[in-house]
């Protein structure tokens, strides 16, 4: 219609091309109610794609769609065995880099903000955030346990992190699973990314990992703090930050949340 106006070739298909991607069709994924019902179930191949937009960040493939087509992803010991092989598939791996970042903000220790570091190297930090990538994956495509995140007993290490770890041994810019050292068996709590993003560029501040534990990982997220409470000054002659953040413990309007984060954040002190 538009080549009966005189338009173009270029101009028809530029249209049809518009069209196409500004359709909410294309751009989201509907899905049309089977009732008049506000509550309704999904059909085959609506759980099929909400499975591999969810695990995999994109469409179904062949099989999901044939157990689509068998009416077989109503049968829940289908849909266990289905996310077991999805989390285990390459294709998954976004959805754990997606999980670690949402969660733990993996992606942080790329920001301009840490680049006045001259300890973190481009290729430093690079290496840092593919150990907290290779981890999170583990723990989904192995079928860990949720406490593998704060218990395991391995990592993922090129020679530039092991160095930074001092750690022996390990040679060459890939990354491979180690053995956790026995200093550093508690998962990502003592990884270079959790650490880093949760110090200062010139502290290791226990107070602010203490508060990260506390709110992302025991899920009991404390309050703001009081206003005009000023910043902790460095130790003086004679002291450490454990006698400084004691004070917080006969202070009544800190007490509550700093009795819980002062002593987390100081047993994360080993790591620097």
């Amino acid at each position: 219609q538009l080549q009966n106006q005189g338009a173009t070739f270029s101009e028809v298909l530029n249209y049809g091309l518009l069209s196409l991607f500004t359709s909410p069709k294309f751009i989201f994924r509907p899905e049309v109610p089977t009732s008049s019902d506000p509550v309704y179930a999904l059909n085959q191949y609506q759980v099929a794609t909400r499975l591999a937009y969810f695990l995999w960040r994109g469409p179904p493939d062949a099989n999901l769609l044939n157990l689509a087509a068998r009416q077989e992803l109503k049968n829940p010991e289908v849909i266990k065995y289905l996310v077991t092989r999805m989390l285990a598939d390459r294709r998954a791996h976004r959805f754990a880099d997606d999980f670690g970042n949402a969660w733990m903000n993996n992606r942080q220790i790329l920001s301009s903000g840490l680049i006045s570091r001259a300890d973190l190297t481009p290729s430093l930090r690079q290496a840092i955030l593919l150990e907290s990538q290779l981890f999170v994956r583990s723990i989904f495509s192995e079928n860990r346990s949720a406490r593998t995140f704060i218990q395991a007993d391995y990592t993922f290490v090129n020679e530039d992190l092991a160095q930074n770890y001092g750690i022996g041994g390990v040679s060459g810019p890939g990354h491979r699973r180690i053995p956790a050292p026995a200093n550093r068996q508690a998962g990502l709590l003592t990884q270079a990314n959790f650490l880093t993003k949760n110090a200062t560029l010139d502290d290791s501040n226990p107070i602010k990992r203490g508060h990260e534990v506390m709110s992302s990982i025991i899920c009991l997220s404390p309050p703001p703090p009081p206003v005009g409470i000023p910043p902790l000054p460095p130790p003086a002659a004679g002291t450490t930050k454990r006698d400084l953040l004691a004070a917080h413990r006969v202070n009544p309007s800190c007490v509550a949340c700093h009795s819980f984060m002062d002593p987390i954040g100081l047993g994360l002190e080993n790591y620097d």
